[in-house]
């Protein structure tokens, strides 16, 4: 899996913590928020963070990420 996003973002910070906590292994992709094609790329809305799967699928909006996320690992959920 591969992260696109800032260390600057909120929501980045958000996926980055759920992701450290269920102990998934990804590739963080730093791209300027600003100048940045590669995040219109994979992501319609042109807005980070964006999830891009194996496959090329991608998954974004922070909430939507996060609960996908949630469902990866075996274990509790940290989203009730």
């Amino acid at each position: 899996m591969k992260l696109i996003g800032s260390l600057a973002s909120p929501y980045v910070r958000k996926v980055r913590i759920v992701m450290a906590e269920k102990k998934l292994d990804y590739r963080l992709e730093l791209e300027d928020v600003w100048n940045s094609d590669a995040i219109s790329k994979s992501n319609p809305l042109g807005k980070v963070p964006c999830l891009v799967m194996e496959g090329g699928e991608a998954v974004f909006d922070s909430r939507v990420i996060v609960e996908y996320v949630d469902t990866l690992s075996p274990g509790s959920r940290l989203i009730p």
